[in-house]
C-alpha cells in the first residue's frame, strides 16, 4: 500500500493498493511506475483498476460509465449520479424514435417497438405503463431522497423524475448506462454479440 503526498513537481499525489497475486492493483491520482521506494516514470493520471486474473464490477441497483465530467471542486460538488448529459441524448433518441415510428405508420409499415411498446402498446419489460425508450428515460431520470439511505432505497422504485432541493439522481431500475461524450467503442478480437429479452 502506498500513500504518496509528494508535491515536488506539481500535483503528484497518489494512492496505490496492490498485491503480487495476479498483478492486481488499484492506482489513484498521479500514476507512476513504483518499485519499493523508487518513484519511476509517469504512466498516466486518474485511476487504474487492473488484474491479470478474472475481475467483476457489480452494482445491484444500476451502474453508470460516462466520460461526461461533473463539477467536483471546493465550491461545487455535483451528485455522483448526475446523468444529465446522457439524459439529454436519451431524450433526443426518444423524439427521433417517435418521428421514425410516425413515418413508418405514414408509409404503412411496421412502427418502432422502442416507441410504441414491446410486449403490448405502451408497455415494456421494465415498465408496464411505458414503451422501452420512455421507460428507460424514466428509469434514468429518477430522483431519490438525498437525506437518508433507506429513503433513497424506497424512493427508487417509484421513479419520481421531478427534481427537488433534497433529491439526488439515482437509477430507478437496475440498468447499465454507457455514455461517451466523443464516442463509444466496442471492439472484440473475435466476436461481439448482443442479446436482449425482448
Amino acid at each position: 500500500m502506498v500513500f504518496d503526498d509528494n508535491d515536488a513537481g506539481g500535483n503528484q499525489q497518489r494512492i496505490q493498493l496492490k498485491t503480487s497475486q495476479y498483478a492486481s492493483e488499484l492506482n489513484l491520482g498521479h500514476l507512476i511506475h513504483t518499485a519499493d521506494n523508487y518513484r519511476g516514470s509517469l504512466r498516466g493520471q486518474g485511476f487504474e483498476l487492473r488484474s491479470d486474473a478474472y475481475g467483476a464490477v457489480r452494482a445491484g441497483a444500476g451502474l453508470m460509465f460516462t466520460t461526461y465530467a461533473i463539477q467536483h471542486n471546493a465550491r461545487q460538488r455535483d451528485p455522483a449520479g448526475d446523468n444529465s448529459a446522457a439524459l439529454a441524448l436519451l431524450k433526443q433518441a426518444t423524439l427521433l424514435s417517435q418521428a421514425f415510428s410516425q413515418a413508418a405508420s405514414t408509409h404503412a409499415t411496421v412502427r418502432l417497438a422502442s416507441h410504441e411498446g414491446s410486449i403490448q402498446p405502451n408497455a415494456s419489460t421494465i415498465d408496464e405503463a411505458a414503451a422501452p425508450l420512455a421507460a428507460l428515460l424514466k428509469a434514468s431520470a429518477t430522483q431519490v431522497s438525498g437525506q437518508r439511505l433507506q429513503s433513497a432505497y424506497s424512493d427508487a422504485p417509484a421513479k419520481q423524475t421531478s427534481p427537488s432541493a433534497n433529491a439526488v439522481p439515482h437509477s430507478g431500475e437496475p440498468i447499465l448506462t454507457l455514455a461517451g461524450q466523443a464516442g463509444l467503442g466496442l471492439i472484440a478480437g473475435q466476436s461481439l454479440q448482443f442479446s436482449n429479452g425482448r
